[in-house]
């Protein structure tokens, strides 16, 4: 998926993520320890250690029981935090998935407890504190690579660096973004499988997701072609262009991984090969749509879902493709309340629209 897809994908979805299917298996924490384990990340990752702030944090929320979570269950647990000292004041929310660490974001209420002026480099060396504070609390080993690449890029001053297991890209606007992502098989990046870490032009860390121990891979068997995919989808999208008097001009198919977001599979955790075939036309026809959509998952042959694209859409969008390229996502400038949930993943916008389309 381009940049700009997730971009409007986020902030057009974000006040519907409440119930969102993630999670994080970056350490094992029973809901007893929830705010304990929270002060640790406060002092130990995002720096606001009892010494120098005064940190107040509510008892953790109820376990509530997740959306799209009946075949296999998962809960969700979250604590809030006001952080103030004498230069400002600040409220963060942490959420825990099934007793497991997921997110974190602030959210400034006035003055500032950062530092003014803080640039490039030094938002990379707060990264890397970070990094080395987060995977031991965890036992994320991941943040090992993370802060590897980040060194690395350290160095060469590049916004996109990777090795043979992870791709690191950063975003240097206005703050820093860094998105680590955990490669499948090699080749394919995914929302679904990426750590994200956000730091303010002040210093302050204002966002944690850490999705990459949370969707597992449930297979990496591609049986179908492209050219199979091809022809499973071809029926639909000449027939809607038929029913809509258009022409067919082109049929390609793009190969990524979509999660089981509807449990069709048995859990929403889960990570498929999937094809997604777009056929476009000549004329938005009757309907205004200059595409169709069929998604196949590529280790069974079986449709997940299909349906017209609007041209808005792609406009907006630029592809329709959830999986593929790695995207940057514009948290810096989310409302925190809003954050909380588009963070969780911009391709889930998808699976909704996939999801009405059935």
């Amino acid at each position: 998926m381009k940049k700009e897809a997730v971009f409007c994908l986020c902030l057009c979805t974000a006040l519907i993520l409440i119930s969102l299917t993630s999670a994080s298996s970056a350490g094992s924490t029973s809901s007893a320890d929830i705010k304990s384990v929270a002060a640790q990340f406060l002092a130990q990752v995002t720096g606001f250690n009892p010494s120098n702030y005064q940190v107040t944090l509510s008892a953790p929320s109820g376990s509530n029981r997740m959306l799209n979570a009946e075949v296999t269950p998962h809960f969700q647990n979250v604590i809030s935090a006001n952080i103030r000292n004498d230069n400002g004041e600040s409220n963060a929310v942490l959420t825990f998935i099934d007793g497991d660490f997921w997110s974190y974001n602030s959210h400034s209420l006035s003055g500032n407890l950062g530092t003014n002026g803080q640039g490039f480099n030094d938002s990379l060396n707060t990264l890397i504190k970070v990094l080395n504070g987060y995977q031991p609390l965890f036992n994320a080993n991941y943040c090992k690579d993370f802060a590897q690449l980040v060194s690395t890029a350290l160095q060469t001053q590049e916004l996109s660096v990777e090795n043979g297991d992870f791709s690191l890209q950063i975003q240097n606007e206005s703050g820093l973004l860094a998105v680590l992502y955990a490669k499948i098989d090699g080749q394919f990046t995914s929302l679904f499988r990426s750590m994200q870490v956000c730091i303010s032009s002040t210093g302050l860390v204002t966002n944690i997701l850490d999705d990459i121990g949370t969707y597992y891979v449930a297979t990496t068997n591609v049986t179908v072609s492209k050219e199979q995919a091809i022809a499973i989808a071809e029926p639909y999208i000449e027939a809607f262009a038929q029913k809509n008097q258009q022409n067919v001009t082109a049929i390609n198919a793009t190969l990524g991984y979509e999660a089981d977001g509807n449990e069709e599979r048995g859990d929403s955790l889960a990570l498929y090969p999937e094809w997604q075939v777009l056929g476009t036309y000549d004329t938005p026809g009757r309907v205004n749509a200059t595409s169709y959509s069929v998604w196949i998952w590529a280790d069974n042959g079986g449709i997940s879902s299909s349906g017209p694209i609007e041209p808005a859409l792609i406009n907006a969008f630029g592809s329709t493709s959830n999986t593929n390229a790695p995207a940057a996502l514009p948290l810096l400038f989310i409302p925190p309340a809003v954050i909380i949930f588009a963070l969780a993943s911009g391709v889930y916008l998808q699976r909704k629209a996939k999801a009405r389309r059935r």
